[in-house]
């Protein structure tokens, strides 16, 4: 299939509900399960950029869900299973399947995850039912430490060199927004009301681009 002046290319075929996808410089990442929290039978797996056969870096998860990779490690979550809220993970392992860590333990669902040089953040619905904590743990593990509490959801996640940026709806009619959080801690910044939620997020080193239910959408990057 042709696509602008290149071709769309499969990189893997018969993977079960892949749900996220990350790429560095040699590899793409991707989770493939389900939210059957019944089944232990998830995996994240791996291939060359390049192409060639995939492989499995962790196997047996529970409903294995967000991806990220940082400096030659993989880190995702595992939902809850069906004992209760409370026993869903972060983890993170070698992207050659070793050295598997536990990063934050007992978090309820975490759907969205941003790793950087130190901290993997990630969101918690654990505590008052129906609201959501942004939390940040050591990237080798460790204790969590909340950035912020009391929303209603906390969505998807980018970083630049300063800044966190989430998608949060707020308030009871479920209002959309991005806050800015610096990555030394301190109170939040608006940086831009929505309409509509924030499903994916990344930024570049002029904008910070976002997608909705209905549009693809970019506003320049603040100085800090």
């Amino acid at each position: 299939m042709e696509l602008g002046d290149g071709r769309i290319e499969v990189m893997a075929r018969s993977e079960f509900r892949p749900s996220a996808i990350a790429v560095d410089r040699e590899r793409i990442y991707w989770t493939v399960g389900n939210t059957d929290v019944f089944r232990v039978d998830g995996m994240v797996r791996s291939l060359p950029r390049s192409g060639g056969m995939p492989r499995t870096i962790a196997r047996d998860q529970r409903g294995p869900w967000a991806v990220a990779t940082h400096a030659g490690r993989v880190y995702w979550s595992n939902f809850p299973d069906h004992s209760g809220d409370t026993n869903g993970n972060v983890m993170s392992a070698h992207h050659d399947g070793s050295d598997t860590r536990v990063i934050a333990d007992g978090i309820g669902q975490a759907w969205h995850l941003a790793v950087d040089a130190s901290h993997v953040y990630y969101g918690s619905d654990l505590g008052t039912p129906g609201k959501t904590t942004l939390h940040r743990a050591a990237i080798d593990g460790g204790a969590s430490a909340e950035l912020s509490a009391g929303h209603n959801l906390v969505g998807a996640m980018a970083l630049d060199d300063r800044a966190l940026y989430v998608g949060i709806e707020e308030g009871t009619f479920g209002d959309d927004f991005i806050r800015r959080f610096a990555k030394q801690g301190g109170e939040p910044s608006l940086f831009t009301e929505l309409i509509g939620r924030p499903n994916c997020l990344a930024v570049d080193y002029t904008c910070v681009f976002w997608s909705t239910e209905d549009g693809v959408w970019r506003a320049p990057r603040p100085p800090m």
